[in-house]
């Protein structure tokens, strides 16, 4: 899990939801339980910030390894993309040490993982 601050501002830019640009990163990973968590921003730093949250269905290692699912992680340019259970795709833009970090939390996860051609 990356985690930030309230005074975080790395841009996260989220295609599944319209490409909307974050304002920074709050929570953003696998948590502990193994879901995918998206915790971000939603306004610059301030007194008072907005925020929004939400989840990647991704299942379980253990159920994933019994049952299979179209769960994986690929890297793309800049980016990340992973893909739920169902093989619904999220693409996540964001620095480079976010990508890196999320692209090593996915191989922890065993998630099939493939750098795109």
């Amino acid at each position: 899990m990356i985690y930030g601050s309230k005074d975080d501002n790395r841009k996260v830019t989220i295609s599944k939801y319209h490409s909307r640009t974050f304002e920074g990163i709050r929570e953003i990973g696998f948590a502990d339980t193994g879901e995918f968590c998206l915790d971000l921003w939603t306004t610059p730093p301030a007194e008072m910030r907005g925020g929004y949250c939400s989840t990647i269905s991704i299942s379980s290692k253990s159920y994933r390894d019994q049952n299979g699912t179209d769960a994986k992680a690929e890297l793309l340019g800049s980016g990340i993309v992973i893909y739920d259970d169902w093989g619904n795709a999220t693409r996540i833009n964001a620095d480079d040490n976010v990508i890196a970090a999320l692209w090593a939390e996915c191989v922890e996860q065993g998630l099939v993982v493939e750098a795109a051609t």
